[in-house]
């Protein structure tokens, strides 16, 4: 059998030297202490001649067990030592051997520590107190590092407050001895712990250990006390072990070294420790398990925005644990990204356009890691009672970064609303005109760092980075960013100084707010027109902020018009969830296929649904159909041994009997192969087919009705609006017929729309190239990207060309995100493009931006040999980016032909919470 060997360790010399000191000049020199190093030791001496017996003794024994915790549990001492002072708690001090023993592993850990470290002792024997008072001023003198201390002489349960006094706000170590020895009251402790806790801001980490000896009842008791802490404070983490005794030198001058002769202990003996860690916001913000929660919502929130980065995405899965740790290095080192930052114009109506902005994709997950730690704090200050909207969703396994849109507007803010329309008699709903374009950045900063008083800097510098733009559309100084994440938090935090002002102001009236959706109750028109009068002054006066006069309604609450989740909506929603569901579920043979090769089967499962007019991408796909296997291993969990008959079928089946005979998927995808798939399954699929076209023609019929209203409206009404937006979602799912005929009444009357659903209308060709080469889209960058991305979705070869052009053209005006969809596009098409191939090799030129190279060699990948591949690869292998050796390093040993065949990898708790189908949360905002 293998021996494996452990390390014996020794004191440090500023330790080693404090105890000797405390030997052979306290205890040596005191002419009232005798004979104390001939006594047998015993622990549970007291007394000041006794404790010099304890000291000489177990000093050693105790601090090793604590440099053994330590060393063991490294996250435990790391702390933001930039902050240039942390605390100390010793709790049951004695003469501050734990104490020492931090220090020391700090001193190990950060090599230089040029920091103060402030020491509060608790301990209630005064004969300990002298000896720790001079041993503290000895170690502080041998160390020469800044030590502040005080010293509490009283039970730990009754020193909360001065503890509170005696503290900094800082990060803080809290460490307690033996406390099965001295503790009277398990729960008292507990509720005296979680106050000293409680006194150090939560913006800051405080870690708690907790050493004992492997005393009678003590395994029980310590199990006991974590269990309850566990109860009450979840977002803790705690854990209990037993660990043997570490081996270790015997000092001289010390008892089994001068007494018995033995100069190093390692026995088999046990001790216990427990520890809890209450992580600061900054510890879970650059924590790896984090960032890695961060992106996977990112991922979900990218996929909802007009345009994306697809390329990045799927790179970051296939390199993420790579990716993780190079994101945590910017955030340790403060720094943002900036290879590019795309505005893009989108019209809103026939003569207004709005701008959105795009962030790296490495920035977004960033500022996402921000808000699901930091994020949340600034959340929480908000109103429940008044604020519903851009209210982030606490649950850190879900997809979403904010609260579900259905369930905020629809079942909170409008059943809200109802309450006061019940009790009140007057209403304004008021509009703010260009709210995001019109916010004051130095003020949306200074509100920011008001509510980060004792955050990390970091934070202050992320939102400054983020805030500090000059924006499209926007004054100098003026405006948010608006479409990444993080601005949806900074623009209800820019509105709460108002909500905290409408209380204190109109006691008698109430107000809810769906960010800058704001709607007044008051009784009697003139008591409300009052409170609009104010609300506009202060709005305008404190916020720069405007009311749009036009879109203000106001009126008796008994004809407030609702915008009702109609019930079209509620009908095609549940058909949509049905037929989706039904085909997520495979039978036996074909998730044996899935489960053999995932992106194979993926890629041309997609193929067939295309077929029959559905329209889910290969991602989503992926998900939902690991998803509903998930669904039944919980089935296994909880039938078992109680469903004899159940288990065998689970077993046999692994995945749900599906409602359709889905055939055999093909194994290869060709026009003929897809085809005939398709007849067979319609035929097969006789009532399933009879369902989707119901649905089809519910939606195709719903879009030409919308259509009509809006040609005999001058203005389109909000339900029309919102009706619309998600009729063209459904289409973009379910593919409906003859949408060429109306397309231009679409465009006409609807422009918002998000034109990413019609990439399941590869019968729009021609029409979409037109509008690329034809239509002036100076003014609407949105049309021009995603025109682009909706031809690479045709995989028409025709394209090719106009393709190639669009990608030198931005390669050589450094325009990133442009080139990144045209890469994008012809990685789709799949054609072998000779000319770009060409130019690649024969330009010896190096370009230095992380998207241009990324892009080429993506191209690269897919187009070339071996060979040229790594003729290319070579010329970038000594670039100073660390990002794009990352990248380099990642696409030399890929195993694939292009990034987008890539079939991502989510942990089964993500995939659970993901919905039925792919659609943004806001697809009823106006």
């Amino acid at each position: 059998m293998r021996t494996v060997s452990r390390e014996y360790y020794s004191l440090s010399r500023y330790t080693e030297e404090t105890y000797k000191y405390v030997i052979n000049d306290i205890f040596d020199k005191d002419t009232s202490i005798t004979g104390y190093k001939y006594l047998r030791p015993n622990p549970s001496f007291s007394g000041y001649n006794r404790i010099a017996n304890e000291t000489y003794a177990f000093f050693l024994t105790h601090y090793f067990k604590a440099m053994d915790v330590f060393k063991q549990n490294e996250q435990l001492l790391k702390l933001d030592i930039e902050k240039n002072i942390i605390n100390i708690i010793d709790i049951g001090a004695n003469i501050g051997t734990v104490t020492f023993a931090c220090i020391d592993q700090l001193i190990e850990g950060y090599k230089k520590l040029d920091i103060t470290i402030n020491i509060v002792f608790v301990e209630v024997d005064s004969d300990r107190v002298k000896i720790l008072e001079k041993a503290i001023e000895k170690y502080r003198q041998v160390t020469k590092l800044d030590i502040k201390y005080s010293i509490i002489e009283e039970m730990y349960e009754n020193s909360i407050e001065y503890i509170s006094q005696s503290i900094v706000q800082a990060d803080t170590i809290i460490l307690i001895s033996n406390l099965l020895n001295w503790i009277a009251d398990i729960d008292i402790f507990r509720s005296k712990l979680f106050e000293t806790m409680n006194s150090i801001n939560k913006e800051y980490q405080c870690n708690i250990i907790n050493i004992e000896t492997r005393s009678n009842g003590a395994n029980t008791g310590l199990e006991n006390l974590y269990d309850r802490i566990s109860e009450e404070r979840e977002e803790i983490r705690n854990k209990y072990f037993s660990k043997r005794m570490p081996r270790f030198n015997n000092s001289k001058g010390s008892y089994f070294y001068d007494q018995k002769g033995v100069p190093g202990y390692n026995k088999s003996s046990e001790y216990y420790y427990g520890y809890i860690i209450n992580d600061s916001d900054m510890f879970k913000t650059k924590s790896l398990d984090y960032i890695k929660k961060a992106y996977y919502k990112s991922m979900y929130t990218s996929r909802s925005y007009f345009l994306f980065d697809q390329l990045e995405i799927k790179y970051t899965n296939a390199n993420l644990d790579n990716t993780i740790e190079y994101i945590r290095g910017k955030i340790e080192n403060n720094s943002y990204v900036n290879n590019y930052e795309y505005q893009y114009r989108y019209k809103k109506n026939k003569d207004e356009y709005r701008s959105l902005y795009l962030d790296d994709y490495i920035n977004d997950i960033m500022n996402t890691a921000i808000l699901i730690t930091k994020g949340v704090k600034i959340d929480s200050i908000q109103n429940d009672e008044i604020s519903y909207g851009n209210r982030l969703n606490k649950d850190l396994d879900s997809p979403f970064t904010f609260s579900n849109y259905y369930e905020q507007y629809f079942i909170k803010y409008q059943e809200k609303a109802k309450k006061f329309i019940e009790e009140y008699d007057y209403y304004y709903k008021i509009d703010l005109r260009k709210f995001y374009n019109n916010i004051v950045q130095e003020k949306m900063k200074n509100d920011f760092y008001l509510n980060n008083t004792y955050g990390y800097k970091y934070y202050d510098r992320a939102v400054e980075y983020f805030v500090n733009k000059e924006l499209d559309q926007c004054g100098e100084g003026r405006g948010l960013p608006q479409g990444p994440d993080i601005s949806h938090l900074l623009a209800n935090l820019y509105l709460y100084e108002f909500d905290k002002w409408y209380i204190e102001e109109f006691p008698n009236a109430k107000m809810i707010r769906y960010v800058d959706d704001i709607i007044i109750f008051s009784n009697g028109e003139d008591e409300a027109t009052k409170i609009y009068n104010k609300c506009n002054k202060y709005l305008k006066g404190k916020l720069n902020l405007e009311i749009g006069e036009t879109k203000t309604e106001k009126g008796q609450t008994k004809d407030y018009k609702w915008i009702n989740n109609n019930q079209y909506i509620k009908e095609v929603s549940e058909i949509s969830n049905v037929l989706l569901r039904t085909m997520y579920k495979l039978d036996e043979t074909n998730y044996n296929k899935f489960k053999s090769d995932p992106e194979k089967f993926i890629n041309n499962y997609h193929a067939c649904l295309q077929s029959i007019g559905i329209n889910i991408s290969k991602e989503w796909l992926n998900i939902k159909i690991n998803k509903e296997v998930s669904f039944l291993a919980k089935l296994k969990d909880k039938f078992t041994n109680k469903l004899k008959k159940l288990i065998p079928w689970v077993k046999k089946k692994e995945i749900y009997i599906s409602k359709v005979r889905l055939g055999k998927i093909p194994i290869a995808i060709t026009d003929d192969s897809i085809e005939k798939w398709a007849n067979k399954f319609k035929s097969s699929n006789k009532e399933y087919i009879k369902e989707l076209e119901k649905l089809k023609v519910k939606i195709d019929n719903n879009l030409k009705g919308l259509i009509i209203e809006g040609k005999n409206s001058d203005k389109l009404a909000n339900d029309i609006k919102s009706s619309f937006k998600f009729t063209m979602n459904k289409a973009g799912i379910f593919k409906i017929n003859n949408i060429e005929s109306y397309i231009d009444d679409i465009y006409e009357l609807f422009p918002y729309f998000n034109k990413a659903v019609l990439s399941n209308y590869s019968e729009l060709y021609e029409y979409i190239y037109a509008k690329l080469i034809n239509d002036n889209l100076d003014n609407n960058q949105y049309d021009y990207a995603i025109y682009i991305w909706l031809l690479g979705e045709y995989k028409n070869n025709k394209a090719l060309k106009l393709l190639e052009e669009i990608y030198w053209d931005s390669y050589h005006n450094n325009e990133y995100f442009i080139n990144t969809l045209a890469t994008e596009a012809l990685l789709k098409v799949r054609k072998p493009i000779n000319e770009v191939i060409k130019i690649f090799i024969e330009d010896t030129s190096r370009e230095d931006n992380y998207y241009l190279i990324r892009n080429k060699l993506l191209l690269v990948k897919c187009f070339c040999n071996i060979d040229i591949q790594n003729e290319l690869f070579k010329r970038y292998k000594d670039m100073p980016d660390e990002r794009i050796i990352l990248f380099l390093e990642w696409i030399c040993k890929a195993n694939i032909t292009s990034v987008l065949d890539i079939v991502e990898d989510l942990p089964q708790s993500i995939k659970e919470k993901y919905p039925d189908y792919p659609i943004t949360n806001e697809y009823l905002s106006l």
